[in-house]
C-alpha cells in the first residue's frame, strides 16, 4: 500500500511538473504584450516631444 501512495505521489508530482513547464515554454504573448506597451509608451513621448517644440517655434 505505501508503495502504491509513492508511485502515485511521484508520478502526480512529475505530471504537475510538466504541465508548469509546458505553461511557461508557451507564454511568449506575456513577452509581446510587454514589448507593445513599451513601444507606444516610447511612441507617445517621441510624438509629446514633436508637438510641443512645433507650439513653442510657431508660438
Amino acid at each position: 500500500m505505501k508503495k502504491i501512495l509513492i508511485a502515485a505521489t511521484a508520478v502526480g508530482a512529475t505530471i504537475a511538473g510538466l504541465i508548469l513547464y509546458s505553461r511557461k515554454r508557451n507564454n511568449p504573448p506575456k513577452q509581446i504584450e510587454d514589448a507593445a506597451k513599451d513601444a507606444y509608451r516610447t511612441m507617445n513621448e517621441g510624438i509629446g516631444n514633436v508637438e510641443r517644440n512645433a507650439m513653442h517655434s510657431m508660438g
